[in-house]
């Protein structure tokens, strides 16, 4: 199992963006998966504050350096394990290659 995670602030704003598939929602409340330290997911509930393009705009619930999957958010579990790529190797997962790609969230 492979995912994408990305968190990036916008350029005037502190508020920490995230592409809207990095979205999990069941029910009423969104989630978002947070890769942990041992390398596994859990979700994390967030508070949203509206789109800018095709990104949400995250009100509270992460913190700066949180990694979050940002792609194949609806084929995890709590606990999977998951491969971290370091950011340098993030443009090449976005291409396209299947691999997982990784970026501490920044404000």
């Amino acid at each position: 199992m492979s995912a994408r995670a990305i968190a990036t602030a916008a350029n005037r704003d502190t508020r920490i963006q995230l592409p809207v598939s990095s979205l999990y929602s069941r029910g009423d409340t969104p989630q978002v998966w947070v890769v942990e330290k041992s390398g596994t997911v859990r979700l994390q509930p967030v508070r949203t504050g509206g789109l800018a393009g095709e990104r949400v705009l995250i009100e509270s619930g992460l913190s700066e350096g949180d990694l979050v999957v940002v792609a194949g958010a609806q084929l995890l579990h709590a606990g999977q394990k998951v491969r971290v790529i370091e950011p340098a190797a993030a443009n090449a997962g976005a291409a396209g290659n299947g691999k997982g790609a990784a970026k501490p969230a920044a404000k």
